[in-house]
């Protein structure tokens, strides 16, 4: 059992958090010290202020420091245990050595959205879903649709959500003059959106990809790269194109509604990370019967 003692202050709660909540069975966190103000009790851990390091003599074999203070902090140590072995882990240690499955995907969820922020206007975006850059385009006033993405899927470079702005071709002109002109106004607008665009969970979008508004894109699609998306895709399709078109089906019928039913992006951390070798193959009748033993206890 390796023994960590960890060194805290508020503004690295969360990670104290799964720390505390999310360590494997192989550590033991035997000591927890405060940098600053901070709560007295964690959990069922008492929170010890940094002032007590002195007090006695600890045995550990690792450090986590959660601190700007860690210049401080590792001079404090090295001067009480001048002989000692130990190993000090930052965030990526801590995950590689320390946490449970559950942990590690709580890191993972937090770096995507650190690295891919959620605060863009008209946007829903599930967790674990990364971009490498992304537009919301919204052209109608007042505009009461989103873009909602789901969990664990990857977009490519330059992806554009079109949520507004079509232009009506039944009418004897497409110019928006009731928008351009001031004092000039319709009862019906000259641009409009078709709706929410909705994208499910773990879909691979390519680079360049345009998707138009009332667009539902299902489960487990792939887009290929500079595609335009202007009617709705199946779960499990493969589209590609300029005019995006399905040139086929990921799996079988059958495959497709077992991967509906399990719905994977949607189990609790622990059953998914002990699942993700079976994900990461194309082994679907494997990753059924663990679905049905773990899931389901059948």
């Amino acid at each position: 059992m390796k023994k960590i003692i960890v060194f805290y202050e508020q503004i690295f709660s969360e990670y104290l958090d799964m720390l505390v909540n999310d360590h494997s069975d192989e550590c033991e966190i035997v000591r927890i010290f405060a940098v600053g103000r901070c709560d007295a009790h964690y959990g069922p851990h008492k929170i010890y202020p940094l002032e007590e390091l002195t007090t006695e003599k600890l045995d550990f074999d690792y450090i986590i420091i959660f601190s700007s203070m860690q210049d401080v902090i590792l001079a404090a140590v090295e001067r009480l245990y001048p002989d000692k072995q130990y190993e000090i882990l930052d965030i990526g240690g801590m995950e590689r050595k320390c946490l449970n499955g559950r942990g590690k995907l709580r890191i993972l969820k937090n770096d995507v959205e650190i690295k891919c922020p959620r605060d863009v206007e008209h946007l829903i975006m599930g967790d674990f879903t990364y971009y490498t850059s992304l537009r919301v385009l919204n052209a109608v006033a007042d505009n009461p649709y989103n873009c909602v993405i789901g969990k664990f899927c990857s977009i490519g470079e330059n992806f554009r959500a079109i949520l507004g702005g079509e232009h009506r071709t039944n009418w004897n002109t497409t110019y928006p003059f009731d928008e351009l002109i001031n004092g000039f106004d319709l009862e019906e607008k000259s641009t409009y959106s078709k709706g929410d665009i909705v994208i499910g969970n773990d879909v691979w979008i390519g680079t360049d990809v345009t998707v138009l508004s009332g667009v539902t894109i299902g489960d487990g699609c792939i887009i290929g790269s500079n595609a335009v998306v202007s009617y709705s895709l199946p779960p499990y399709s493969i589209a590609v194109g300029n005019p995006c078109k399905i040139v086929k089906k990921r799996f079988s019928d059958e495959d497709i509604g077992k991967m509906e039913e399990m719905k994977w992006w949607d189990w609790p951390y622990d059953k998914l990370y002990d699942a993700l070798k079976m994900l990461q193959s194309s082994g679907i009748d494997a990753l059924y019967e663990y679905w049905k033993i773990a899931m389901q206890g059948r």
